[in-house]
């Protein structure tokens, strides 16, 4: 998350965001590529549709939300 900080300044935290799952889905696709082609064709529509809607408000969301928060600055603290 450090790297994601410094990396803001630069690229917007979309572009991290999509680059990194991208780079995810590489990895997975590499260690058992032929096992997940083989889930996929059996999936069906209700599932394309689950695994569609997890992926947009699980990890897309969240990624999102914790990268704009690390960009944004925290409100000063009171003195009580």
């Amino acid at each position: 998350m450090i790297t994601a900080r410094l990396l803001t300044h630069h690229v917007g935290t979309f572009t991290i965001t999509v680059v990194s799952l991208f780079l995810a889905v590489l990895c997975l696709a590499s260690l058992c590529g032929k096992k997940l082609l083989r889930a996929l064709r059996t999936m069906d529509k209700g599932q394309w549709l689950m695994l569609l809607l997890q992926a947009l408000f699980e990890v897309f969301l969240f990624r999102m939300f914790l990268l704009e928060g690390l960009f944004t600055p925290a409100p000063p603290k009171r003195e009580s």
